[in-house]
């Protein structure tokens, strides 16, 4: 019995020595472990601190994305009302070039009217020149005939001649008459 004893007391001893070799592996598996559960910390307390400063990186990025529609919003707010403008830029352009081209036939039609007054004019200068020279010459045939003939024919040249005198005072008036438009047509062309 003492010999089962003292076997058991060996195979104790020889256990023991294992369970002590395993608590040393134990004990420098546990020290890895500590050390690897330590650097996990440290992992991951820079981990928190990367996703805080993720989360205020977000944070900073959605403002500006708020930022960016506003500032969008008010661009498009712009574009339009540069499009309104633009359309009512364009609309006073079409006016201004319908108004020019009413202009430019308005011109036309005073030059048209200008030339037309002005050979008018010469017409008129040319009759008058003709009717101051029938003037002239009957003037000289009443002399003539006052000096040679009776009372009736002079009264009846008398008549003729106040016929004449308001032809021409006629002729004259209508000449100022045109001299007139020919200036008034001359202020329009210049305006």
């Amino acid at each position: 019995m003492e010999k089962q004893i003292l076997e058991i007391l060996l195979d104790l001893h020889g256990e023991m020595k294992e369970v002590r070799t395993d608590m040393k592996e134990f004990r420098s598996e546990l020290k890895t472990t500590q050390a690897d559960v330590r650097s996990i910390r440290t992992d991951l307390k820079q981990t928190q601190a990367d996703v805080s400063s993720i989360r205020s990186d977000l944070k900073q990025t959605q403002a500006d994305v708020r930022n960016i529609r506003s500032d969008l919003k008010e661009t498009q707010a712009d574009v339009r009302n540069i499009r309104s403008d633009l359309k009512e830029t364009q609309a006073d352009v079409r006016n201004m070039s319908s108004d020019l081209k009413e202009t430019q036939d308005d011109v036309r039609n005073i030059r048209f009217d200008l030339k037309e007054t002005q050979a008018d004019v010469r017409n008129m200068s040319s009759d008058l020149k003709e009717t101051q020279a029938d003037v002239k010459e009957i003037k000289e045939t009443v002399n003539r005939i006052e000096a040679s003939q009776t009372e009736d024919v002079i009264a009846m040249l008398k008549v003729t001649r106040q016929s004449i005198e308001s032809e021409f005072h006629y002729t004259n008036t209508r000449m100022t008459d045109l001299d007139k438009r020919v200036f008034n047509l001359e202020n329009r062309v210049e305006r």
